[in-house]
């Protein structure tokens, strides 16, 4: 497995940083951690961080292509 220092595409942030970052509600993140579907990682304590490129799949993975239904 590459670790940050290996590959700097492999990004960690607060729930709130990367909600920012990418333009998305937090609250919309936050429930989807609190789920389940987006994994998470507490290195130092309570805090929880999760990976830019995990978050970025789950939105690709549920993408809607619009169109008539």
């Amino acid at each position: 497995m590459k670790t940050a220092k290996q590959d700097p595409s492999v990004l960690y942030g607060t729930i709130p940083n990367v909600a920012k970052l990418l333009g998305i509600k937090e609250h919309a993140l936050r429930r989807a951690v609190n789920k389940g579907l987006i994994p998470f990682y507490t290195p130092f304590g309570s805090r929880r961080y999760v990976r830019l490129d995990e978050v970025q799949a789950f939105i690709q993975a549920h993408r809607c292509l619009g169109g008539a239904l």
